[in-house]
């Protein structure tokens, strides 16, 4: 199948956002298509090998991430089509997490006082369920012996439980708090933050991510979900 072509989208008014928007919505189909087809490519090839009893941990491996980039360009389309708008990608404060894990990772890490923030692992469009960024965690101890042999404790932390999401700017608009539930309700995105962060005052924007991890570089597209403006505040 031909590669689709990129494109570079510019709009200056509203008129040309909206053909814009037509625009991206029609080349993350073809994105789709052009991925769908490498992934059934390699999915066939990887039934061959295994047939004849070739090695298949390669073809495996490329098989599992072509279908990874259908599935993220799967949520591109959705994002665009329910008339999210991308933005470029910024510093966010991220407050929910969609996941499909029933716990956070259990690792536990030396200290009192740790960050056990929640990662999305990035599930298909529709699945999964949001979570508060910040799990339930809990201090423990441990006795070891030092350098002289003497006992002592050790504290540690770990993540026990997920929490429900807390949207972190209590006296914003109910329209703000609508548009989000809304966004949430459509599994679209993998996380969903807020800008600015949550330490200031005002309502916020609210963005939501798609991303794909490749390797060790994370691709992230950004769409603004609702934005509030209230003149009052210009001086």
């Amino acid at each position: 199948m031909q590669k689709t072509e990129d494109m570079v989208v510019i709009a200056r008014n509203p008129g040309e956002m909206q053909i814009a928007q037509e625009q991206l919505v029609d080349w993350a189909a073809k994105k789709i298509e052009e991925k769908k087809a490498q992934y059934l490519e390699l999915k066939e090839n990887h039934f061959i090998a295994a047939e004849n009893g070739w090695k298949t941990s390669a073809l495996k491996r490329n098989e599992a991430n072509s279908k990874k980039e259908m599935e993220f360009y799967e949520k591109v389309h959705a994002a665009l089509e329910a008339g999210y708008c991308i933005i470029p990608n910024m510093d966010l404060d991220v407050f929910a997490v969609r996941t499909t894990r029933f716990k956070p990772p259990g690792k536990a890490i030396p200290g009192r006082w740790n960050n056990h923030t929640v990662e999305t692992n990035r599930p298909v469009l529709g699945d999964g369920k949001y979570v508060d960024s910040d799990p339930e965690v809990r201090l423990g101890t441990n006795q070891v012996k030092n350098s002289e042999g003497q006992m002592i404790s050790k504290h540690f932390t770990f993540a026990t439980e997920f929490q429900g999401v807390d949207f972190p700017f209590k006296m914003a608009k109910p329209q703000i708090l609508d548009a989000t539930a809304k966004a949430m309700a459509r599994k679209i995105f993998d996380d969903i933050g807020v800008l600015p962060e949550r330490t200031r005052r005002g309502d916020p924007m609210v963005v939501g991510r798609i991303t794909h991890k490749k390797g060790y570089t994370n691709h992230t597209i950004s769409f603004l979900i609702t934005w509030f403006v209230d003149t009052k505040d210009f001086i």
